[in-house]
């Protein structure tokens, strides 16, 4: 499980500072399973907590992993 806040970002529009500063507080998990000793499979989840001006999305990840190498 993980938890993330990020904020910033300015707009200028004809040398003219604009107040668009955005912030947001997103929420995760990631599964990870080994299907062998070197190879993996990894699924994450996150979603939108809190968005103050910005994008509220959420998002599914998998990554396949292997390891070459001795890895011991």
């Amino acid at each position: 499980m993980g938890a993330a806040y990020g904020r910033g970002g300015t707009t200028r529009v004809n040398g003219v500072i604009r107040n668009t500063l955005q912030s947001t507080t997103r929420f995760g998990r990631t599964l990870a399973h080994a299907l062998t000793p070197s190879h993996g499979l990894s699924v994450t989840f996150t979603t939108g907590v809190r968005s103050k001006v910005g994008a509220d999305f959420d998002s599914i990840g998998v990554a396949y992993q292997y390891m070459w190498g001795g890895g011991n």
